[in-house]
């Protein structure tokens, strides 16, 4: 008996093609009614659950529908392929002349030589859309991908996350679909340029590997200015979170390269304070005849080179402290002017004024001029602080 009900159950589920509402009739009711009746059944058996978004990614789900197993996300509603991403819970429908004109990879993929393309062709007979599995793709990233490449203009109302964006860049890299994306990812990326407190190191190796120079430029030259730790540790902390396609010597080498690039910078400053400022102070004479209230605040000066000073200075940067503050704490000598009796006063002496405005020149100048680590420099292997980042064909 239970054989048998089992099978009335799966005809009247799964009814034959040849089977329709002339030669069943009312079969349409029947249909309406039991699946009903099972939907039911299936919410008194099992406890309610809430679909929760996966973490990473604020952006809207305008063009998806919300289902017990997960999301349809509707990227082409007329599309001819539905890819089951992840677990087989989160699902994309798209357009597969689409996908196959911008990767190569979906090309081969769903032509007529392989089981999806098979599977194409015998979905497209009966004018419904075939479910292809993508095992192991995220489909918050995939999703993206799909949306940049059937209407980019719509990807300005997305904002994912570093992390999303370094999965968008997996799969990106595994289906060739880089130079397809790239406008979409410079966008998302270009957004998080002015806050330094976000994770520019990922971003930086995002740009890296997309090939976009200026904001390569920009996420290199923010870490320069602003880490105050050691890049070679920010680097191995990155480590789980960066894409496979991303080999570990690429990580460690503009790793390295940061350090290079700050230490550079560093040796600039200990070279303007203690060689160019010191010409400036004596101006052609000796210590004794200097005035009083230029030599303190040289000495403050130097304070900052010095390595035993318990105070924060040239010694503290990459421990917590970072080209920033240091540049900040040489600016704050100059709210006032110490003299050799202890005394100070709130505004320079005039003797002090002109070292002061070059001080900030060279300061200003040092962090306007640098504006971060090059593509083709890292390519051959050979850092250049001045490079503006164009090279001659």
């Amino acid at each position: 008996m239970g054989k048998s009900a089992a099978r009335v159950s799966t005809s009247i589920f799964s009814p034959s093609p040849n089977v329709n509402a002339l030669t069943f009739p009312h079969f349409s009711e029947s249909v309406l009614y039991i699946t009903q009746l099972h939907d039911i059944l299936s919410h008194m058996s099992a406890p309610s659950s809430t679909h929760k978004r996966k973490r990473g990614d604020d952006s809207p789900v305008a063009t998806g529908s919300m289902r017990e197993e997960g999301i349809l996300e509707r990227v082409a509603p007329d599309g001819d392929v539905i890819f089951v991403l992840g677990g087989g819970i989160d699902r994309v429908q798209v357009q597969s002349s689409i996908m196959k004109s911008a990767s190569p990879v979906f090309s081969v993929m769903l032509a007529g030589h392989f089981r999806e393309g098979q599977m194409l062709q015998d979905a497209a007979a009966s004018g419904q859309p075939v479910e292809i599995p993508l095992p192991g793709d995220d489909f918050e990233a995939f999703r993206l991908i799909c949306i940049a490449i059937h209407r980019q203009a719509n990807t300005t109302q997305y904002c994912p996350s570093e992390q999303v964006l370094m999965r968008v860049l997996q799969i990106a890299d595994k289906y060739n679909l880089v130079d397809s994306v790239f406008l979409s990812m410079e966008f998302w990326a270009r957004r998080y340029v002015p806050d330094p407190t976000l994770n520019h190191f990922l971003l930086m190796i995002i740009c890296h590997q997309i090939k976009s120079q200026d904001l390569f430029q920009l996420f290199s030259r923010s870490l320069v200015l602003n880490h105050g730790g050691s890049f070679m540790t920010l680097a191995a902390e990155n480590e789980q979170h960066i894409c496979d396609s991303v080999t570990r010597g690429t990580i460690y080498k503009l790793a390295c390269a940061l350090e290079e690039m700050r230490a550079t910078m560093m040796r600039r400053i200990t070279k303007f304070i203690n060689a160019e400022m010191m010409a400036r102070f004596n101006n052609g004479h000796s210590d004794n005849v200097l005035s009083s209230d230029i030599i303190p605040y040289y000495r403050l000066l130097r304070g900052v080179l010095d390595s035993y000073s318990r105070n924060p200075g040239l010694h503290s940067v990459g421990n917590d402290y970072s080209i920033n503050d240091l540049t900040a704490q040489i600016m704050k000598i100059e709210t006032s002017f110490p003299t050799e009796n202890g005394r100070s006063y709130n505004a320079p002496t005039p003797n002090a004024i002109p070292v002061y405005m070059a001080l900030l020149r060279r300061l200003r100048g040092l962090n306007e001029n640098f504006v971060g680590l090059c593509l083709d420099c890292l390519e051959v292997d050979k850092l250049d602080f001045d490079c503006r980042g164009i090279h001659k064909l």
